[in-house]
């Protein structure tokens, strides 16, 4: 009996230590559904962390104010019951182009480099477009970015949106190259993957609306990966861990946007931290029995 005892004592106590370690160590996620509670009706502006990104204030180029409105709506939302609405209403007096209403949650998600080429980072999210009787015609724009202080390494934007058209930009060393097509109001599905290490990310999209399958994206780095655009970002000073905001790139036209996840992976180690710490649980719940 004793002897059980002090079995069932130092598994329990291998679980603790492992849970501990594991803990320390998993993946960490942020998950943007734009879904009531968290989210109500009405502007993003305020909710849960989201901020006109300054840039668009503080830049001439920008005409030095938001050209439109950033709702939550329940208007053929992409996902579930809401999604975020953007609509261009105005194109600020002195702006070089239409103007911006682009947003940003600051310090949405932390991600480890874990000293090699393997991917450290996920983001996926639904986005539409299309453009609307503000600006020109075929002139629907809005995209997605994760960076620092609007700076954006790992970005994504539609152009030249319309009934007939529209471009997939994604940024790359040398700027944004277009890299695909759809039609105005079609729903895509994209993946990215970052590679902290290398500074560089891969790319997939799905045409929804349209029902094809998720192809990847070639860009101009090492297996047709996107190395960061505008050159490399700066770690916390720890030369491992990169906070990074979510920004949401809303230029011109009429879109929506939803379902966004980001997902940092954790070190391979962590997965059999994580296994083991399972086996430790399930002998106790055995040995208990």
């Amino acid at each position: 009996m004793l002897k059980t005892v002090v079995g069932l004592a130092r598994v329990f106590a291998l679980g603790s230590a492992l849970c501990a370690v594991g803990n320390a160590r998993v993946a960490t996620a942020i998950n943007l559904d734009f879904e009531g509670p968290t989210y109500a009706v009405g502007t993003l502006l305020g909710q849960d962390g989201w901020a006109t990104n300054g840039y668009v204030t503080a830049d001439p180029f920008f005409g030095g104010t938001t050209n439109g409105t950033v709702n939550v709506s329940a208007s053929n939302p992409l996902a579930g019951i809401q999604s975020v609405l953007y609509n261009q209403t105005a194109i600020p007096p002195g702006a070089g182009n239409t103007g911006a209403s682009d947003v940003g949650k600051a310090a949405a998600i932390v991600g480890n480099e874990h000293g090699t080429s393997a991917i450290d980072l996920t983001a996926s999210f639904l986005i539409q477009t299309n453009d609307n009787a503000v600006g020109a015609a075929n002139n629907g724009s809005m995209g997605f970015f994760l960076g620092q202080g609007g700076r954006s390494p790992i970005i994504l934007l539609l152009v030249n949106a319309g009934p007939t058209t529209g471009d997939i930009l994604i940024g790359d060393a040398g700027g944004l190259p277009d890299k695909g097509d759809f039609k105005g109001d079609d729903v895509l599905e994209i993946t990215i993957g970052v590679d902290l290490d290398g500074q560089n990310y891969d790319v997939s999209v799905r045409n929804v609306t349209a029902g094809t399958p998720l192809t990847a994206l070639t860009g101009s780095g090492p297996g047709g990966r996107f190395p960061f655009f505008g050159g490399t970002i700066t770690d916390d000073g720890n030369g491992v861990s990169y906070t990074l905001d979510t920004s949401l790139l809303l230029r011109s036209g009429v879109g929506r946007i939803d379902a966004i996840n980001v997902v940092t992976i954790p070190e391979p180690a962590t997965a059999g931290l994580a296994l083991a710490t399972l086996v430790a649980s399930g002998l106790c719940r055995r040995r208990s029995q």
